[in-house]
């Protein structure tokens, strides 16, 4: 298949310098392939960076901050205004090598119910330790975990090297058009964590499928986690079985026992508290219970 029925999307938010090196590799790997960076109201100095080394026609500037799933959807959109067949949704941080994408694709044309496809992730720093060979989703606390994760590649002993997933990450996610034609976009009310977690749910209860591709390769940083992500993963979890029809408030408790527990354990540990994110976990669980318009 040519490139050129493929987009890569790349979301920044005040990371430029990341995001200018993986549009070179981009460039350099697939020189046919479509190409747009979506910037998420960056800084104006980072914003500048992209300016002078992202050709106008590739780049998007947004006008606001419309977290992951806005960001992305801009630029799903862009591709689909393009007749893209399939779309590459990848993080700033991640490297490819020049084989990642066709095997993505060799993954996906082997089956039309194939939605998306991800390759296994290591990490840059370490590239025989793994990341995640494709989500995994608890259905009964929702909670959200890594096949493989922290795994020696040299250390596995595999049978295969293909995987069914729950969820594909969604750093680097190869999506077919087709699919999202039936499926739709990701939800925007999510803003950041959960929202390719949701997508690839709902693809699954239409009947498609994921799959990972072990071969494919594809590399990030080890990021430290932030308030943020505390927050926005405690309310989205509790949002997500919000729109599932699951017992989101029966949920909401199971996690603020658990909270609770870790916290008194804790103080009583004498650990410093704000290694713990407690605020930001409670604050999440319950704005996601007064949120009124999903």
């Amino acid at each position: 298949m040519s490139l050129d029925k493929v987009y890569a999307i790349i979301l920044n938010y005040n990371s430029s310098k990341d995001t200018c090196e993986l549009y070179n590799d981009l460039t350099s790997y697939y020189p046919d392939m479509g190409i747009v960076v979506v910037d998420n109201k960056a800084d104006a100095q980072d914003r500048s960076v992209l300016i002078n080394n992202i050709p106008e026609h590739n780049l998007i500037l947004n006008d606001d901050n419309f977290g992951y799933a806005g960001g992305n959807n801009i630029g799903i959109k862009f591709a689909m205004n393009k007749d893209a067949e399939y779309i590459w949704i990848l993080n700033p941080d991640i490297r490819i090598k020049d084989d990642t994408l066709p095997l993505l694709i060799e993954t996906i044309q082997t089956d039309y119910k194939i939605a998306a496809v991800g390759p296994r992730i290591c990490y840059r720093n370490d590239h025989n330790r793994i990341y995640s060979d494709g989500g995994l989703l608890n259905l009964k606390t929702l909670a959200t975990n890594h096949r493989h994760s922290n795994r020696k590649v040299s250390g596995l002993k595999e049978s295969k090297d293909i995987y069914d997933a729950d969820y594909i990450d969604g750093s680097s996610m190869l999506m077919s058009a087709k699919a999202l034609k039936e499926i739709k976009l990701m939800h925007e009310f999510f803003f950041l964590y959960y929202e390719e977690t949701e997508w690839c749910y709902r693809a699954i209860q239409q009947g498609w499928k994921l799959k990972v591709n072990t071969v494919s390769r594809a590399f990030q940083n080890d990021s430290p986690k932030s308030s943020n992500y505390h927050y926005y993963i405690s309310r989205n979890r509790i949002l997500f079985s919000r729109i599932i029809g699951g017992d989101y408030f029966y949920l909401s408790l199971v996690y603020y026992y658990s909270y609770l527990k870790s916290f008194v354990k804790a103080i009583l540990s004498g650990k410093n508290l704000r290694n713990y994110y407690f605020r930001s976990k409670f604050k999440g669980v319950t704005d996601a219970l007064f949120i009124k318009k999903l």
